[in-house]
């Protein structure tokens, strides 16, 4: 069958964990994930949950520091029924018996789910929920061990979904999570973060307030963020200005920081013609990051590094 949506995870140790959407016959879409480990990939592919419905599955995975990882998709548990959120463990190989739902709320559609995991094996997974009052943002912590309860980190009419809500994590355990939400009309990038340690996530915080990106088919802020080793974290989006282009923007929230820096952002690059398009960024636990893009028309790609 056609495949699509391939994401990709690997860990420090050289461990890899691929996964995509594929249609397997009768417009059915099912997940299906491959490991890489001891030199080569299994030749077993893993199928988690068959397919019941041709709606999206976003599948995400993520590794730990010792080779071992979770996947995670959004899927009906029936056909007819909402969209869940699902995950599966990864310890060497796949646990059928760890195929579990993340999300608690059953009356409506859960999507576009997103993962990261640090070095130790800590880690925290996000989704959208939607309810009667519109789409609101989850997260759900990872201890090492057992998965905390769920907890609606933001709220809000038209939080973006595509591109997802994305979540980085540093090796202490703190946890950032990026988005753009309309507020009121044009959507501008917003984040929140919870320190290793607390209680609670911190009030979301603005990044930006005057994105003139709207619902145009062209038009997605798709911010991504990165973490260093100390808390730093980073992040990248696009910008439309009152020229009509997008740029590509960043701003950079300091592990003892209140407020993201600069303040709307700065412009990464500007070519001066042409808008830029599908933004994407690494962070290393070193502090270094590294930016990149392309630029319509011409589809070359751009980088930029941050040192």
């Amino acid at each position: 069958g056609k495949s699509f949506l391939p994401t990709l995870a690997v860990g420090p140790d050289g461990t890899a964990l691929a996964a995509w959407t594929e249609n397997v016959g009768s417009n059915l879409f099912t997940v299906v994930t491959c490991d890489f480990r001891g030199g080569d990939w299994n030749a077993n592919l893993n199928t988690p949950k068959p397919g019941n419905d041709s709606s999206d599955r976003n599948p995400r995975v993520a590794l730990d520091g010792t080779g071992r990882g979770f996947l995670i998709w959004e899927q009906a548990a029936a056909t007819g029924e909402v969209s869940s959120i699902w995950t599966q463990r990864y310890d060497g190989t796949w646990s059928t018996a760890s195929v579990a739902t993340l999300e608690f709320y059953t009356a409506d559609d859960a999507y576009t789910p997103s993962i990261a995991l640090n070095e130790t094996g800590a880690g925290t997974a996000t989704w959208l929920q939607t309810t009667p009052s519109g789409p609101t943002l989850w997260a759900r912590r990872f201890d090492g061990t057992n998965w905390r309860d769920p907890e609606m980190i933001a709220m809000g009419s038209s939080i973006e979904w595509d591109p997802i809500p994305e979540v980085a994590i540093d090796p202490a355990g703190t946890s950032v999570v990026i988005w753009s939400q309309a507020l009121p009309t044009n959507y501008n990038v917003r984040a929140v973060r919870h320190v290793a340690g607390a209680a609670t996530w911190e009030a979301p915080l603005a990044l930006e307030t005057n994105n003139l990106i709207t619902t145009a088919a062209s038009d997605y802020a798709g911010p991504v963020v990165g973490m260093d080793r100390d808390g730093n974290a980073i992040a990248l989006w696009r910008k439309k200005t009152a020229s009509g282009r997008v740029l590509v923007q960043t701003s950079r929230l300091a592990a003892t920081a209140t407020a993201w820096t600069p303040v709307n952002g700065s412009a990464l690059h500007d070519d001066g013609t042409h808008t830029a398009f599908v933004v994407d960024l690494a962070v290393s636990r070193n502090g270094t990051a590294l930016a990149a893009w392309y630029y319509g028309v011409e589809f070359d790609i751009w980088a930029s590094v941050y040192r």
